[in-house]
Protein backbone atom coordinates (compact mmCIF):
# COMPACT_ATOMS: atom_id res chain seq x y z
CA UNK A 1 0.00 0.00 0.00
CA UNK A 2 2.86 2.37 0.77
CA UNK A 3 4.47 1.76 -2.63
CA UNK A 4 1.11 2.41 -4.30
CA UNK A 5 0.79 5.63 -2.27
CA UNK A 6 4.26 6.78 -3.34
CA UNK A 7 3.50 6.18 -7.00
CA UNK A 8 -0.05 7.51 -6.76
CA UNK A 9 -1.56 4.31 -8.18
CA UNK A 10 -5.16 4.96 -7.20
CA UNK A 11 -6.47 1.71 -8.73
CA UNK A 12 -3.99 -0.34 -6.72
CA UNK A 13 -4.77 1.63 -3.54
CA UNK A 14 -8.51 1.01 -3.88
CA UNK A 15 -7.99 -2.68 -4.54
CA UNK A 16 -5.55 -3.10 -1.66
CA UNK A 17 -7.89 -1.35 0.77
CA UNK A 18 -10.76 -3.49 -0.49
CA UNK A 19 -8.66 -6.58 0.27
CA UNK A 20 -8.05 -5.36 3.81
CA UNK A 21 -4.65 -3.67 3.55
CA UNK A 22 -3.97 -1.66 6.70
CA UNK A 23 -3.52 2.06 6.18
CA UNK A 24 -2.37 2.51 9.78
CA UNK A 25 0.97 0.74 9.32
CA UNK A 26 4.10 2.92 9.27
CA UNK A 27 7.49 2.75 7.61
CA UNK A 28 10.90 3.14 9.25
CA UNK A 29 10.31 6.87 9.65
CA UNK A 30 6.83 6.41 11.17
CA UNK A 31 5.13 7.62 7.99
CA UNK A 32 1.74 6.26 7.02
CA UNK A 33 0.58 5.59 3.47
CA UNK A 34 -1.41 8.82 3.66
CA UNK A 35 1.72 10.81 4.52
CA UNK A 36 3.63 9.23 1.65
CA UNK A 37 0.89 10.06 -0.84
CA UNK A 38 0.81 13.65 0.41
CA UNK A 39 4.59 13.95 0.34
CA UNK A 40 4.60 12.95 -3.35
CA UNK A 41 1.63 15.24 -4.08
CA UNK A 42 -0.79 12.59 -5.30
CA UNK A 43 -4.13 14.33 -4.76
CA UNK A 44 -6.52 11.49 -5.64
CA UNK A 45 -4.50 8.88 -3.75
CA UNK A 46 -4.30 11.16 -0.72
CA UNK A 47 -8.04 11.75 -0.63
CA UNK A 48 -8.78 8.02 -0.91
CA UNK A 49 -6.39 7.17 1.93
CA UNK A 50 -7.68 10.06 4.04
CA UNK A 51 -11.27 8.89 3.72
CA UNK A 52 -10.23 5.37 4.67
CA UNK A 53 -8.18 6.61 7.63
CA UNK A 54 -10.95 8.68 9.19
CA UNK A 55 -13.67 6.11 8.55
CA UNK A 56 -11.67 3.20 9.97
CA UNK A 57 -11.93 4.29 13.60
CA UNK A 58 -12.00 7.14 16.07
CA UNK A 59 -8.57 8.68 16.79
CA UNK A 60 -7.06 7.71 20.13
CA UNK A 61 -6.58 11.34 21.21
CA UNK A 62 -9.41 13.58 19.98
CA UNK A 63 -8.62 17.27 19.71
CA UNK A 64 -11.68 18.00 21.83
CA UNK A 65 -10.27 16.28 24.90
CA UNK A 66 -6.84 17.71 25.54
CA UNK A 67 -7.22 17.28 29.27
CA UNK A 68 -7.52 13.50 29.17
CA UNK A 69 -4.62 13.38 26.72
CA UNK A 70 -2.42 15.08 29.28
CA UNK A 71 -3.54 12.59 31.92
CA UNK A 72 -2.48 9.79 29.62
CA UNK A 73 0.94 11.41 29.18
CA UNK A 74 1.31 11.60 32.95
CA UNK A 75 0.39 7.94 33.31
CA UNK A 76 -2.89 8.69 35.04
CA UNK A 77 -5.03 7.03 32.40
CA UNK A 78 -3.58 3.76 31.23
CA UNK A 79 -6.63 2.58 29.32
CA UNK A 80 -5.61 4.39 26.14
CA UNK A 81 -2.32 2.50 25.95
CA UNK A 82 -3.97 -0.79 26.83
CA UNK A 83 -6.60 -0.47 24.14
CA UNK A 84 -5.09 -2.14 21.08
CA UNK A 85 -7.84 -1.02 18.77
CA UNK A 86 -7.39 2.59 19.82
CA UNK A 87 -3.67 2.19 19.26
CA UNK A 88 -4.33 1.23 15.66
CA UNK A 89 -6.58 4.26 15.30
CA UNK A 90 -3.78 6.54 16.40
CA UNK A 91 -2.55 6.81 12.82
CA UNK A 92 -5.26 9.35 12.06
CA UNK A 93 -4.90 12.94 10.93
CA UNK A 94 -2.79 13.96 13.93
CA UNK A 95 -0.37 11.04 13.76
CA UNK A 96 3.24 12.26 13.74
CA UNK A 97 6.19 10.67 12.00
CA UNK A 98 9.74 10.49 13.35
CA UNK A 99 10.30 14.17 12.48
CA UNK A 100 7.05 15.07 14.30
CA UNK A 101 5.29 15.92 11.07
CA UNK A 102 1.60 15.23 10.65
CA UNK A 103 -0.44 14.59 7.52
CA UNK A 104 -1.72 18.17 7.70
CA UNK A 105 1.87 19.42 7.63
CA UNK A 106 2.72 17.34 4.57
CA UNK A 107 -0.41 18.56 2.78
CA UNK A 108 0.26 22.18 3.73
CA UNK A 109 3.86 22.05 2.54
CA UNK A 110 2.77 20.50 -0.77
CA UNK A 111 0.00 23.06 -1.30
CA UNK A 112 -2.72 20.41 -1.47
CA UNK A 113 -5.73 22.59 -0.72
CA UNK A 114 -8.43 19.90 -0.95
CA UNK A 115 -6.60 17.58 1.43
CA UNK A 116 -5.99 20.39 3.93
CA UNK A 117 -9.65 21.42 3.80
CA UNK A 118 -10.76 17.83 4.37
CA UNK A 119 -8.43 17.31 7.32
CA UNK A 120 -9.55 20.54 8.96
CA UNK A 121 -13.11 19.24 8.78
CA UNK A 122 -11.90 16.30 10.85
CA UNK A 123 -10.44 18.69 13.44
CA UNK A 124 -6.78 18.19 12.55
CA UNK A 125 -4.71 20.20 15.04
CA UNK A 126 -3.28 23.28 13.33
CA UNK A 127 -1.05 24.33 16.22
CA UNK A 128 1.17 21.25 16.34
CA UNK A 129 4.85 21.78 15.51
CA UNK A 130 7.31 19.53 13.70
CA UNK A 131 10.89 18.85 14.78
CA UNK A 132 11.96 22.23 13.41
CA UNK A 133 9.23 23.98 15.37
CA UNK A 134 7.18 24.72 12.26
CA UNK A 135 3.38 24.63 12.17
CA UNK A 136 1.31 23.70 9.12
CA UNK A 137 0.73 27.40 8.51
CA UNK A 138 4.46 28.14 8.50
CA UNK A 139 5.10 25.29 6.06
CA UNK A 140 2.40 26.54 3.70
CA UNK A 141 3.70 30.11 3.78
CA UNK A 142 7.32 29.04 3.45
CA UNK A 143 6.41 27.54 0.08
CA UNK A 144 4.08 30.36 -0.96
CA UNK A 145 0.80 28.39 -0.82
CA UNK A 146 -1.61 31.23 -0.14
CA UNK A 147 -4.79 29.18 -0.72
CA UNK A 148 -3.71 26.69 1.95
CA UNK A 149 -2.70 29.50 4.30
CA UNK A 150 -6.13 31.03 3.84
CA UNK A 151 -7.72 27.82 5.13
CA UNK A 152 -5.34 27.66 8.07
CA UNK A 153 -6.13 31.27 8.93
CA UNK A 154 -9.87 30.73 8.78
CA UNK A 155 -11.80 32.53 11.54
CA UNK A 156 -13.69 29.27 12.18
CA UNK A 157 -10.50 27.72 13.54
CA UNK A 158 -9.89 28.18 17.24
CA UNK A 159 -6.38 26.91 17.99
CA UNK A 160 -5.96 25.68 21.55
CA UNK A 161 -3.39 27.82 23.34
CA UNK A 162 -2.45 25.08 25.74
CA UNK A 163 -0.68 21.72 25.82
CA UNK A 164 -1.83 19.07 23.34
CA UNK A 165 -0.74 15.55 22.67
CA UNK A 166 -0.27 13.34 19.66
CA UNK A 167 0.53 9.69 19.31
CA UNK A 168 3.72 8.26 17.87
CA UNK A 169 5.17 4.78 17.77
CA UNK A 170 8.66 3.80 18.79
CA UNK A 171 10.20 0.32 18.81
CA UNK A 172 6.75 -1.14 18.29
CA UNK A 173 5.33 0.33 21.49
CA UNK A 174 2.73 3.06 21.64
CA UNK A 175 3.88 6.12 23.52
CA UNK A 176 2.44 9.58 24.09
CA UNK A 177 4.53 12.59 23.12
CA UNK A 178 3.42 15.93 24.48
CA UNK A 179 3.82 19.08 22.48
CA UNK A 180 3.67 22.05 24.81
CA UNK A 181 2.35 24.96 22.84
CA UNK A 182 3.31 28.56 23.40
CA UNK A 183 0.74 30.21 25.64
CA UNK A 184 0.55 33.39 23.59
CA UNK A 185 -1.16 34.26 20.33
CA UNK A 186 -1.21 31.32 17.88
CA UNK A 187 -0.36 33.75 15.09
CA UNK A 188 2.88 34.73 16.81
CA UNK A 189 4.15 31.19 17.36
CA UNK A 190 7.81 30.90 16.36
CA UNK A 191 9.78 27.95 15.04
CA UNK A 192 13.04 26.78 16.57
CA UNK A 193 14.72 29.94 15.29
CA UNK A 194 11.85 32.12 16.57
CA UNK A 195 10.72 32.78 13.00
CA UNK A 196 6.97 33.40 12.81
CA UNK A 197 4.30 32.77 10.18
CA UNK A 198 4.30 36.49 9.38
CA UNK A 199 8.01 36.31 8.58
CA UNK A 200 7.49 33.32 6.29
CA UNK A 201 4.64 35.12 4.53
CA UNK A 202 6.76 38.25 4.08
CA UNK A 203 9.74 36.26 2.81
CA UNK A 204 7.55 34.46 0.26
CA UNK A 205 5.74 37.63 -0.77
CA UNK A 206 2.30 36.24 0.11
CA UNK A 207 0.66 39.63 0.59
CA UNK A 208 -2.83 38.32 1.34
CA UNK A 209 -1.55 36.26 4.24
CA UNK A 210 0.60 39.15 5.48
CA UNK A 211 -2.54 41.31 5.69
CA UNK A 212 -4.58 38.61 7.40
CA UNK A 213 -1.88 37.80 9.95
CA UNK A 214 -1.56 41.47 10.84
CA UNK A 215 -5.34 41.73 11.22
CA UNK A 216 -5.19 38.77 13.60
CA UNK A 217 -2.67 40.61 15.74
CA UNK A 218 0.61 39.12 14.56
CA UNK A 219 3.49 41.25 15.81
CA UNK A 220 5.33 42.94 12.87
CA UNK A 221 8.17 44.01 15.17
CA UNK A 222 9.04 40.52 16.40
CA UNK A 223 12.65 39.51 15.75
CA UNK A 224 13.88 35.97 15.19
CA UNK A 225 17.17 34.60 16.50
CA UNK A 226 19.01 36.27 13.62
CA UNK A 227 17.53 39.66 14.47
CA UNK A 228 15.30 39.67 11.38
CA UNK A 229 11.75 41.04 11.24
CA UNK A 230 9.02 40.41 8.70
CA UNK A 231 9.86 43.70 7.00
CA UNK A 232 13.54 42.80 6.69
CA UNK A 233 12.65 39.41 5.19
CA UNK A 234 10.35 41.07 2.66
CA UNK A 235 13.01 43.60 1.66
CA UNK A 236 15.76 40.98 1.50
CA UNK A 237 13.60 38.81 -0.78
CA UNK A 238 12.60 41.73 -3.00
CA UNK A 239 8.89 41.60 -2.14
CA UNK A 240 8.04 45.29 -2.19
CA UNK A 241 4.29 44.63 -1.87
CA UNK A 242 4.72 42.75 1.40
CA UNK A 243 7.17 45.36 2.65
CA UNK A 244 4.70 48.17 1.90
CA UNK A 245 1.96 46.39 3.88
CA UNK A 246 4.28 45.93 6.84
CA UNK A 247 5.05 49.64 6.83
CA UNK A 248 1.36 50.60 6.96
CA UNK A 249 -0.55 51.20 10.21
CA UNK A 250 -2.13 47.96 11.41
CA UNK A 251 -5.91 47.85 11.35
CA UNK A 252 -7.78 46.49 14.36
CA UNK A 253 -9.27 42.96 13.88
Amino acid sequence: LMYAAISGDIAAIKELLKLGARSDLVDGENRTSLMLALKHQHQEASMELLQHTVSACTPATPAADLGSSLLSILGLDLEAEADTENARCASGVDWADSSQRTALMYASEAGMTSAVKEMLQYDALVELKDGDGKTSLMLALEHGHEAVAELLLSPSLKPAEQAASIWTTGLGALTATSLVLDAHNYFDLGDNSSKTALMYAAQSGVTGSVKKLLSHGANPLHQDNAGMTGLLYALESGHDGAAKILLEPVEEP
